[in-house]
């Protein structure tokens, strides 16, 4: 298996494990020796320290996700909540003022307006009405024709 840091798909808890792993053995097996990273020496503890650091970020990064899903689960339940005291309220602030009343207007509370059809739209759904009746309409059974035996001339008198 290589190693997660030089794989694309791993996840961050195990990149993160992996560079920690790094952070904590890289000293070691560097010595006194540098490393030349993107034209920079670096040491086994300055590669220690970049590496301790980036795994660092990663765990955050994963405590910050945790903390916005409980976030976006809270704002959900909240949302719940709020909408059924709105509709509470509309519907009391409807029975008590009208539906046209300036406090609903107020609140924000708007009756639906209703668009009416159009001509086009009605004379559509006349055709699309007839449509459908002439289909569900039922239709006589024909009985195909049965042709008449063949006659070989000969008459079977009893």
């Amino acid at each position: 298996m290589s190693n997660p840091i030089f794989t694309n798909n791993s996840s961050l808890v195990v990149l993160a494990q992996a560079e920690q792993l790094l952070a904590e053995e890289v000293e070691a097996v560097v010595g006194t020796a540098t490393i030349m990273v993107n034209g920079v020496a670096m040491t086994g503890a300055q590669l220690s320290s970049l590496f301790s650091g980036h795994s660092g970020q990663i765990n955050n990064l994963i405590k910050s996700k945790a903390q916005i899903h409980d976030q976006v689960l809270a704002q959900r339940t909240a949302r719940i909540h709020s909408r059924a005291a709105a509709q509470a309220l509309k519907a009391w602030v409807t029975a008590t003022f009208g539906a046209n009343s300036a406090q609903a207007t107020t609140l924000g509370f708007q009756p639906p307006t209703r668009h009416p059809a159009t001509v086009a739209t009605k004379a559509e759904a006349q055709v699309k009405g007839k449509a459908t009746r002439a289909e569900h309409t039922p239709k006589p059974a024909t009985t195909p024709a049965v042709p008449a035996a063949p006659s070989n001339g000969t008459s079977s008198g009893h």
